[in-house]
């Protein structure tokens, strides 16, 4: 999904001279001190600078901030009284009186909800605002609103939190509370309507779209237990007794022990402040629930992160992304950010020197990380800790790069001090010599590029074997050499590593994983769950990633339709989750005479929607493109494969 950003409005003296646009889920900001970075956050803000999605402008309630720094209330708080919104209803219905119209109704209304009624205690509320919304709701004019259905349309719109005046971060408690009292309400309003009562009904498909269709407390658990990998979850609420009180814990789940918030260390609780605040604004706002398209705003959120934590921060943003459909802008200082970014989504801001333009343009990695680096002299980095890894071609080099950044700091065999280069093995020219030849008979200079990258980009084992044998000899201790097995025994030196070696034929037969294509068609609505196993046609297709059965069904379901015959379960499938499936041999190890392009070919013949990825993809390989939207996409690290971990875990010993 493409984002667009375009100034509008000058704020604070900034304005873009031209709109910047990126795909995905996140977005880093990077410049020089003063360059304007989070001036261009306060201009999103505030409206002066706007944002489309595919050329549809997002509107103000799909654009919040948040500032790491200045907040520390947890959502965990435990105040609650269950009479708070019917307090609230009962003081909103007085103002109605005898109004004939909603202008006579104050705009905001101060509301006490403790027993002293003292006026520091007291709630202001946009009473006019909350009124409207009700009489748009039931369809009513102001006299003929009812008391049952003001408070129907509070719990639905969650007036108790939006409909505040100072919004500043409300309960768990609180949030769950009003889903259960709305359940309850629901109930009660269609027991009138079918006693006689003049009251709109109001239908499922509204209902849900205004509250929700999961309990909050069980959608926050599962943020929680995914955010932490498992060592935290937090307790969720009974469904008989959460309209009355719902008290909610932070557990540790090796041994269920409740974890006081500040017993955490520094970065958990910033991971765990960000993902409440990410929830909490996401899910109070109506508009916003789990819709999609709404951007959150962070400025240098990673400020307070010691640099290992940066990697759970990344993983952060990407289970809210998934949980909440969420995408994040940030900007950043931190070359260790910049460097473990999972996407490419990286811009520099710089103000125009002979205008009151600031430009903004995409840089990559290294010139992000030597920018905020400019000015110090030196960095000691022991050149034992990097192995130049040569592999068959560019294309392999791209998804190698791309798969050893998500596993480094995950597996338990990979050291993560060791860096990892992945270079093609191919003859390289100078590519400016290359660009002044060709460009002389094609003058297209895309064209050009990408012949260049053929011509530096391709290579084959025996390049790689070559490579590192020749530059052993010359006394490098540090390069190394990843190939495929293509099923063939190959006479190398220990530091060329077979990726794979009796498990997969290439990389294709790796990448194009069963689990991956699945999640590639369902979470990109291409075919539902039901098309892979039987399900409920509603039923979300996350929801089997836990369980086994039903990922063994689909590995069936899947190698059925590439070899047209049964699934023989003769081959394991083990992925760095821990999860070990079976699928059957000629799936990974193809029959002889066939390769790693041909089993490429018949997936895309079988699943012929992975080929929209070429649309508009042009410059890297499909395969490449599906690694990033499937396997590190909705899938994560989870998912693949430990034959990865093991050659990556090899390659730097």
């Amino acid at each position: 999904m493409k984002f667009t950003i375009s100034s509008t409005i000058p704020y604070k003296g900034l304005e873009l001279a031209e709109p910047f646009s990126f795909d995905g889920h996140l977005c880093l900001i990077t410049g020089k001190n003063g360059s304007g970075k989070t001036r261009l956050l306060q201009s999103i803000e505030n409206d002066h600078t706007k944002i489309s999605v595919e050329g549809e402008l997002l509107a103000r309630h799909q654009i919040s901030a948040i500032n790491i720094t200045n907040e520390n209330q947890s959502v965990l708080s435990k105040n609650i009284d269950h009479t708070v919104i019917t307090r609230l209803t009962e003081s909103i219905f007085q103002l109605i009186g005898d109004a004939n119209n909603i202008d006579v109704i104050p705009e905001t209304y101060q509301v006490n909800f403790t027993e002293d009624r003292i006026d520091r205690h007291a709630i202001s509320f946009h009473t006019r605002e909350i009124i409207k919304r009700a009489l748009i709701l039931f369809d009513k004019e102001i006299q003929e609103l009812e008391f049952d259905e003001l408070e129907f349309s509070i719990l639905l719109n969650k007036e108790i939190i939006n409909g505040k005046v100072d919004t500043s971060l409300s309960s768990l408690s609180l949030i769950t509370l009003n889903y259960y009292q709305a359940l309850r309400k629901k109930k009660y309003i269609d027991f009138l309507i079918h006693e006689g009562e003049n009251i709109k009904k109001i239908d499922d498909c509204t209902f849900y779209e205004l509250l929700g269709h999961e309990d909050p407390s069980i959608v926050f658990s599962k943020i929680i237990s995914e955010m932490f990998r498992g060592k935290f979850t937090v307790t969720t609420a009974n469904k008989f007794k959460s309209h009355i009180n719902y008290i909610p814990e932070l557990l540790l789940n090796k041994n269920g022990e409740t974890i006081d918030y500040e017993n955490l260390s520094s970065g958990e609780k910033v991971i765990f402040w960000l993902a409440e605040k990410t929830f909490y604004i996401n899910y109070i706002k109506t508009k916003n629930i789990y819709k999609g398209n709404s951007i959150i705003l962070m400025d240098e959120p990673d400020s307070h992160l010691h640099p290992q934590m940066v990697q759970d921060f990344y993983d952060c943003l990407q289970v809210l992304h998934e949980k909440l459909n969420v995408v994040f802008i940030f900007n950043t200082h931190s070359p260790t950010t910049v460097a473990l970014s999972p996407i490419d989504n990286i811009f520099n801001i710089t103000p125009a020197e002979t205008s009151n333009y600031s430009s903004i343009k995409k840089i990559n990695k290294d010139e992000a990380i030597s920018q905020l680096l400019d000015g110090v002299s030196q960095i000691s980095v022991n050149p034992e800790n990097n192995r130049q890894v040569y592999v068959e071609n560019i294309n392999d080099s791209f998804i190698y790069e791309k798969l050893f950044t998500q596993v480094r700091n995950r597996s338990k065999i990979i050291n993560p001090a060791i860096n990892l280069s992945f270079i093609s093995a191919g003859q390289k020219l100078a590519d400016a010599e290359l660009a002044k030849h060709i460009n002389s008979v094609f003058k297209d200079q895309t064209k050009t590029q990408l012949l260049i990258k053929k011509i530096n980009g391709d290579s084959n084992c025996q390049q790689v074997i070559g490579m590192v044998e020749h530059l052993k000899s010359g006394g490098n201790r540090t390069v190394r050499g990843l190939i495929d097995w293509d099923n063939t025994k190959r006479k190398h030196v220990n530091e060329v590593i077979v990726c794979a070696k009796d498990y997969a034929y290439s990389i294709e037969n790796i990448v194009y994983d069963p689990i991956s294509i699945y999640a590639f068609h369902a979470s990109n609505n291409y075919k539902k769950p039901s098309y892979f196993f039987k399900c409920d046609e509603d039923y979300h297709w996350k929801d089997c990633l836990h369980d086994e059965k039903i990922l063994q069904m689909i590995v069936d379901n899947i190698t059925y339709k590439i070899l047209g015959r049964e699934n023989k379960r003769n081959h394991t499938i083990k992925y760095m989750s821990g999860l070990s499936l079976f699928g059957d041999r000629e799936y990974y190890i193809p029959t002889e005479g066939k390769n790693g392009h041909d089993f490429e070919n018949v997936i895309l013949k079988n699943y012929p929607d992975i080929n929209k990825l070429k649309t508009n993809n042009k410059e890297r390989p499909l395969i490449y493109y599906f690694t990033m939207t499937s396997t590190l996409g909705p899938l994560g690290p989870s998912f693949i494969t430990t034959v990865i971990e093991e050659a990556f875990a090899a390659l730097q010993k």
